[in-house]
């Protein structure tokens, strides 16, 4: 199964890029929302699989 989150980061300027795939996504809908609405889920999902 591909990834549903791909993440970028490095040493210099820590995590940089978040990219979310709308097709393999973990049960996240992604597509056709406003920015806001889809970020606040992910991160209320990163925080709950914390």
């Amino acid at each position: 199964m591909p990834a549903a989150v791909t993440a970028c980061a490095s040493r210099a300027v820590g995590l940089f890029r978040i990219a979310a795939d709308a097709v393999h996504g973990d049960g996240l809908p992604l597509a056709g929302r406003d920015l806001p609405e889809p970020e606040s889920d992910v991160v209320a999902y990163a925080e709950a699989m914390d």
